[in-house]
């Protein structure tokens, strides 16, 4: 029980978090006229397609491969593999070997203009794309009943088909939580992530100025050169995280478990 309530002030919280940030939603983007793409048009616009995408602070270069497998770099100059997929909801289904912490995160897609929008199961818009490098179209064939058009559109390869097929599928909401906190954090100033489920997540020079990260889980992560100026630590849980050249100025450190943190090169620490 006692889980129960902490995971739900953590929803509440990012609720919070993201209503204070004006974070679109469905409905809001609806309202603006933005148009939902089945999944016909999904595979045939991404297929063999480049796309920038931005969203948390961080863009990437995602190439959608006609074989359903994916190649990424983002910003950062980190790169990354993985699969993709389009699922009897007409989600864009994405697992990268190292990326969402190797989850399967599935997004419906709007497009606006150029634009198109990836909102996550909760409504929320979690990033945005444009196409850079458009592919082939794929000949898709008509197979049956679905839920957007009335027809199953699958495509005409059969390796794409059981690529996408073979992404596991762990459950949604927990997934789409765990990887909002985690992206959230790389640019949050001032936020809310009380009690938020951080452990070895990647913040290398994460902007978390004034956070308030009291009993958050921060074990094992990377925090080098992080702005925590004026942030709340109190009880946070810093076991083995990387702190080096993190900027602690002014952060409240009361009760926090600092033990085998790099502290090296750490300013404003007491």
């Amino acid at each position: 029980m006692r889980n129960i309530f902490k995971f739900f002030f953590i929803i509440l919280g990012l609720a919070v978090m993201f209503s204070g940030c004006g974070t679109e939603n469905i409905g809001s983007a609806v309202k603006n006229g933005t148009k939902k793409l089945s999944a016909r048009e999904l595979r045939q616009m991404l297929s063999g397609s480049t796309v920038k995408s931005v969203g948390y602070g961080e863009e990437a270069e995602i190439k959608y491969l006609p074989n359903g497998k994916l190649s990424a770099k983002n910003n950062y100059g980190d790169k990354d593999t993985g699969v993709w997929g389009i699922d009897d909801k007409a989600r864009l289904c994405l697992k990268f070997r190292k990326w969402g912490q190797g989850d399967k995160i599935c997004y419906y897609v709007y497009q606006d203009g150029k634009e198109y929008k990836q909102f996550n199961n909760s409504g929320l818009l979690a990033y945005t794309f444009t196409i850079t490098e458009q592919g082939d179209q794929l000949e898709e064939k008509i197979s049956g009943p679905d839920q957007e058009g009335g027809q199953t559109v699958k495509p005409a390869t059969a390796q794409t088909t059981s690529t996408a097929s073979a992404i596991p599928a762990p459950p949604d909401s927990p997934t789409d939580i765990k990887f909002i906190v985690r992206q959230s954090a790389r640019n949050c100033p001032g936020c809310n992530l009380a009690g938020a489920p951080l452990a070895g997540a990647d913040l290398l020079g994460a902007d978390l100025e004034g956070a308030n990260l009291t009993k958050a889980d921060l074990s094992t992560a990377v925090l080098r050169h992080a702005n925590l100026k004026g942030a709340n630590l109190y009880k946070t849980n810093l076991k083995g995280a990387d702190l080096a050249g993190a900027d602690l100025t002014g952060a409240n450190l009361t009760g926090a478990d600092l033990t085998g943190a790099n502290l090296e090169g750490v300013q404003g620490l007491k």
